[in-house]
């Protein structure tokens, strides 16, 4: 069971390297509590926080690239739903429930 995420793009172009992003318009965060279940329209992520100097720094990774070392890849994800906002918020993240999604692996 998850959070559903919607995916937003930005308008000068794609800079995923053909990442989940640029396919589909939301995911799955199978670590935010929520009563939705990955699909293919929404495919699993989880929320990480790899703290880069010490500070948090929550973002969104595919499930399917956990174990790559994906890049941020332009695009952000959100849901006006006050669960997410509150889970954001408290990992570390802004008040908006908006966070960047590492979905780009360089070949």
């Amino acid at each position: 069971m998850g959070m559903l995420v919607f995916v937003s793009r930005s308008s000068l172009g794609d800079s995923t390297n053909n990442g989940a992003s640029k396919y589909v318009d939301g995911f799955c965060l199978t670590n935010v509590p929520g009563p939705f279940q990955p699909s293919d329209e929404c495919p699993a992520a989880v929320v990480v926080d790899t703290q880069p100097c010490g500070r948090p720094y929550p973002h969104i990774v595919p499930a399917d690239l956990l174990q790559a070392s994906p890049m941020m890849g332009g695009n952000y994800a959100g849901t006006s739903d006050s669960r997410f906002c509150e889970f954001v918020r408290e990992a570390g993240g802004g008040p908006f429930g908006m966070l960047p999604i590492f979905d780009r692996v360089e070949n």
